[in-house]
């Protein structure tokens, strides 16, 4: 038994053990319990902890960015009348937390956040984060310069569940034990998916990857891949003639033959290095926008793995 598994089956008893302790003799609410998610992954993890035991409606709408949404009244409203709020956290939805105070008036959501509990070792930093400059730099700032894309990491999506169990459990004691039933289920899913991803890696005969942007070095450090690049190094930035001719060297040492790319649009720049370099352009998806249904994430990452096996074998 793995690791990973090792520590899931550790927190699920964590959660199944929350689930005795919260009193199920409580009276069952009239109505069904309201979450409120800000992205896809948020949406598709709450939606199978939540089974058909309460309401998911996510924030943004399913081809919508979460990095810069602009909140319109309609979604004060559904802050206002959510039980619990499901986010990423680590500043990917900066926009919300302003929203979150003051939607509710003296209703106050849960707010869980995918990254909650996670240790400094198991986040990851980019090198040139503003703190990372400054010696006398204080930890509890950390997260505000963490990567945010944890949940491309399948181990960290375990994590997140069993954050958002607990939520569910404070929220609806009475259905405890059956929020830890659907998170186990789905905890399962999460561990075959975990396995057959790791497998495939073991077969790569290349590991060195360039992304579009810096959204996958989660899943890199988990299946042993190594970015070599970027070409947007800040978000929504282009790179500018110099970083694209650093990038370039780069994939020529490494002898790179694809560069991945994620929907819906991928920057122009990318398109302009394959072209420069002879290389291919593939996708991978960092399923931050799609299908608001609760098999999304299993589903596209199962597809990057499709599309791994073909460029990287």
């Amino acid at each position: 038994m793995n690791c990973g598994m090792q520590q899931s089956i550790r927190e699920m008893g964590l959660c199944l053990a929350l689930a005795c302790g919260l009193g199920l003799d409580q009276a069952v609410e009239a109505r069904p319990l309201k979450i409120v998610t800000s992205f896809v992954p948020a949406y598709c993890f709450a939606a199978n902890a939540a089974g058909d035991l309460a309401t998911v409606e996510n924030l943004l709408p399913a081809d919508v960015d979460p990095h810069d949404y602009q909140l319109a009244p309609r979604d004060l409203v559904k802050l206002g009348e959510a039980d619990v709020v499901v986010v990423n956290g680590l500043s990917l939805e900066g926009w919300l937390n302003k929203a979150i105070e003051s939607a509710g008036g003296r209703h106050f959501p849960r707010v869980v956040q995918l990254a909650g509990g996670l240790s400094a070792k198991e986040l990851i930093y980019d090198a040139d984060a503003p703190w990372a400059q400054h010696a006398e730099f204080h930890p509890a700032m950390e997260s505000r310069f963490a990567n945010p894309h944890l949940w491309l990491d399948p181990q960290l999506a375990e994590h997140a569940m069993t954050n958002i169990c607990r939520a569910l459990q404070e929220a609806d004691p009475a259905n405890a034990a059956a929020y830890a039933r659907n998170t186990g289920a789905y905890v399962l899913r999460l561990q075959k998916l975990d396995e057959d991803i790791r497998a495939a890696a073991a077969s790569f005969t290349r590991r060195d990857i360039v992304t579009d942007h810096n959204a996958f070095p989660y899943f890199a450090r988990r299946y042993g891949l190594n970015v070599v690049g970027v070409v947007e190094e800040v978000d929504e930035v282009p790179p500018s003639p110099k970083q694209l001719a650093r990038l370039e060297r780069a994939m020529q040492a490494k002898r790179i033959t694809v560069i991945f790319t994620s929907p819906p649009t991928p920057p122009r720049e990318a398109s302009q290095i394959a072209s420069d370099l002879g290389i291919t352009v593939a996708t991978l998806n960092t399923i931050e926008i799609g299908p608001l249904k609760g098999s999304t994430y299993e589903d596209e990452m199962r597809q990057n793995l499709r599309m791994l096996e073909t460029n990287l074998r």
